[in-house]
């Protein structure tokens, strides 16, 4: 008992000195592509850029580094999907592909996006756009729930059909082992 908890606990510390080893002159860098998609990768670094991973590289070659801001570094926690008490505090970053200038920022001034603009308020006061968006949204529930009220009887009638089958197979199976038992039974004389 004692020698699994005394290789429990080394095996631990030997995970944790590995991300530790494995992050250190490195950051956690998030990259957002043109296409709305990102990706995250473990980058090196020497405290003032970011080199660029491979696939970074392969839709941007002409950014081969990133910059680093220190506003707009935050912690968190590597290799991601790891039990909390495995993993290691790591430097992480974000930016769009091409563009060397990190993006999100630790300064809530900075981060703070308008809820509305001028161009929105505009729309909204538009009788015929605030109509047209309306009268959207009301196009859309009701597709959904013409949807959703074919899609339900159909599955229900589908599932209680099918526990209707299952259970007179399962009656039949058993009836009929019980009458070839008793038949072996006559045979053999018991």
């Amino acid at each position: 008992m004692g020698l699994a908890a005394f290789l429990f606990i080394f095996s631990i510390v030997r995970v944790l000195r590995k991300h530790r080893h494995a992050v250190a002159g490195h950051v956690w860098a998030t990259f957002y592509t043109p296409t709305g998609a990102s990706y995250q990768s473990l980058c090196t670094t020497n405290g003032q850029t970011v080199d660029a991973p491979q696939k970074a590289l392969a839709s941007a070659p002409k950014v081969k580094v990133y910059l680093i801001q220190e506003n707009k570094t935050f912690e968190t926690l590597y290799p991601p999907g790891w039990p909390l008490w495995l993993k290691v505090s790591v430097p992480t970053t974000a930016y769009y592909e091409g563009n060397p200038e990190p993006i999100i920022s630790r300064d809530p001034e900075d981060r703070m996006v308008p809820v509305s603009t001028p161009a929105v308020v505009r729309a909204l006061r538009d009788e015929k756009f605030t109509g047209q968006m309306v009268e959207d949204s009301e196009e859309r529930e009701r597709l959904i729930k013409a949807a959703r009220a074919a899609l339900k009887p159909n599955l229900v009638y589908l599932l209680l059909g099918v526990s209707i089958m299952a259970n007179c197979m399962m009656v039949y199976f058993l009836m009929n082992v019980r009458d070839q038992i008793a038949a072996l039974a006559h045979l053999w004389g018991l």
